[in-house]
C-alpha cells in the first residue's frame, strides 16, 4: 500500500520535535556547557592578575633601592668634597657641598655647624649667606635646643643684623635651659635696652646686670670675667640715659668702669 502524504510527513515533524527550542522560527541545536569550563577560566585570570602584580611590585621596589643607591653615593661623594674643602678654608665650595649633602642628610648636626660656619666664613659676606647661616643654626636648635653654642652663634647674628626681637626669644629660651647663663643674660638685657623710652625695660636690664655683675665679682674678684666686663659697661651706658650732663650722673657711671 503506497504511504500517503501525512503518513510520509509523520516521522519527519517527531525527528524535528527531538531538537532543541527555536527561535523566531529557525530551529537550534541545544548546547550544554562543559563542566568545570568557567572555574577554569577564574583561576586563569586570578594567576594573571597575580603575576601582573608581583612584577609591578618588583619593578617599585627595585626602583626604590636604586634611588637610595644613588642618594647614599651623592651624599657620601658631597661629604666628602665639603670637608675637604672646609679643611682647606675653601668657604664657598665647602658651603656648595653641603648644601647638597643636607638636602639629603638634613638632619646631620656636624655638618649643619660647619655648613653655618662657611657660610659666615665666606668673603664677601652676602646677605643670602646670612640667611641660609641663619636657617641652619635654627635648624640646629630644633634638633638640640641645649646646645649653648648655637644658641651664641644665633645672638651673635641677630646682634650683627639689629633683630631685638628674636635676640630676647633666644636669649629667653636659653635662659629656660641654663638659668644662670651670663651670656644670655647680657643679650636679655641688650634687647631690653634697645627700647630706652621704656623705663620698666630699662629698670628691668639694669636689675638683671646689677644681679650678674655682683655674682660674677663674687665668683672672680679680679673682674676677669668677659660678661663681668660688659655688665659694668652696660650699667654705665644706663646711668648716663638722659643725664648725660649731669656731674653726679657721670661720677656714678664711672664707678661702673672701675
Amino acid at each position: 500500500m503506497t504511504p500517503t502524504a501525512n503518513e510520509i510527513d509523520a516521522p519527519r515533524e517527531r525527528r524535528n520535535n527531538t531538537v532543541g527550542p527555536t527561535s523566531a522560527g529557525v530551529i537550534r541545536p541545544s548546547i550544554r556547557r562543559r563542566p568545570g569550563l568557567q572555574s577554569r577560566s577564574g583561576r586563569i585570570n586570578v594567576k594573571a592578575i597575580l603575576i601582573v602584580v608581583g612584577v609591578v611590585v618588583a619593578l617599585g621596589v627595585g626602583a626604590f633601592v636604586a634611588r637610595n643607591v644613588r642618594r647614599k653615593i651623592l651624599a657620601e661623594r658631597d661629604f666628602a668634597a665639603g670637608n675637604a674643602a672646609y679643611d682647606r678654608q675653601d668657604w664657598k665650595q665647602a658651603g656648595k657641598h653641603f648644601q647638597e649633602y643636607l638636602g639629603r642628610r638634613p638632619e646631620d648636626l656636624d655638618i649643619l655647624r660647619k655648613y653655618a660656619e662657611a657660610l659666615m666664613a665666606a668673603e664677601p659676606l652676602e646677605q643670602n649667606g646670612i640667611s641660609r647661616a641663619l636657617g641652619a643654626y635654627r635648624q640646629l636648635l630644633r634638633l638640640d635646643p641645649g646646645d649653648a653654642k648655637t644658641s651664641k652663634a644665633l645672638a651673635k647674628l641677630y646682634i650683627y643684623l639689629g633683630n631685638f626681637s628674636e635676640l630676647s626669644y633666644i636669649a629667653q629660651r636659653r635662659l629656660g635651659q641654663a638659668a644662670a647663663d651670663p651670656k644670655a643674660k647680657i643679650w636679655h638685657a641688650r634687647a631690653l635696652l634697645r627700647d630706652q623710652k621704656d623705663e620698666r625695660k630699662v629698670a628691668g636690664a639694669r636689675k638683671m646686670l646689677e644681679a650678674l655683675q655682683k655674682r660674677l665679682l663674687d665668683e672672680n674678684d679680679q673682674g676677669e670675667h668677659h660678661e663681668y666686663v660688659e655688665a659694668c659697661r652696660m650699667l654705665c651706658q644706663i646711668e648716663f640715659m638722659g643725664h648725660e650732663n649731669s656731674p653726679a650722673v657721670h661720677k656714678k657711671a664711672i664707678g661702673w668702669l672701675n
